[in-house]
């Protein structure tokens, strides 16, 4: 997975696209054990040249000849996929996204860069990869499909990896007026923050153990 991402992150970045890893790879970096699957990748296209996921892709594709594309599973989808051709033919699946899609936001300048075996990449500050986790989670609970539902177990202990881990003392070590960051615009677009503060006092009311953290990061529990 590290090397697909190296290798996407290289790839933007010699065709002029800024952008952070973000899901669970970015939370591996930030501590949480589970290995992931896949690499989730957000881009930040400039003003000036408004470009598509599917032109970003291409691009990807037409610079590292690792890279192809297939097309979904579900017929009804008409979006490719972007997959990594690993050693010994393995593959790794590439999601490439834009800011306003999942409330992500654009960052610009303000990623951080976390070294892992040897390799820096550039990943989402932490409380933005927290509250995003939080809103797979909470998507996943209440999905239609059973497959997306069976994923809620997995976001689950994500974030409760994350809020275990040393990040969050130095979240809070570092940040003196905590919400001021819950309440940036930039990172937290739109009504993210609120519904983010309705679904911290949901995931306490299911997992009463980890109130306390949250309460440290500043929010209400109840």
């Amino acid at each position: 997975v590290l090397e697909a991402a190296q290798a996407a992150i290289s790839t933007l970045d010699k065709i002029g696209l800024k952008c952070a890893l973000f899901g669970s790879l970015a939370s591996r970096l930030y501590g949480v054990a589970r290995c992931p699957k896949d690499v989730d990748i957000l881009t930040f296209p400039p003003p000036a040249n408004p470009i598509t996921t599917g032109q970003i892709q291409d691009l990807i594709v037409a610079n590292d000849a690792r890279f192809f594309l297939k097309m979904p599973k579900d017929p009804k989808n008409v979006y490719r996929i972007l997959w990594f051709r690993r050693r010994r033919k393995r593959e790794c699946k590439v999601d490439i996204l834009i800011p306003g899609i999942m409330s992500l936001p654009d960052l610009g300048e303000e990623a951080e860069e976390i070294e892992k075996e040897r390799i820096t990449l550039p990943v989402l500050p932490f409380p933005i990869v927290l509250l995003q986790k939080l809103q797979g989670w909470s998507d996943h609970r209440v999905a239609p499909e059973g497959f997306k539902r069976k994923k809620q177990s997995q976001d689950m202990g994500d974030v409760r990896k994350l809020l275990e881990s040393r990040e969050v003392n130095k979240f809070v070590s570092s940040s003196p007026v905590l919400s001021d960051v819950w309440s940036n615009p930039t990172w937290f677009p739109g009504d993210f923050e609120e519904v983010s503060r309705r679904r911290v006092r949901l995931y306490c009311h299911y997992f009463p153990r980890m109130t306390g953290v949250w309460a440290r990061l500043g929010f209400e529990t109840v």
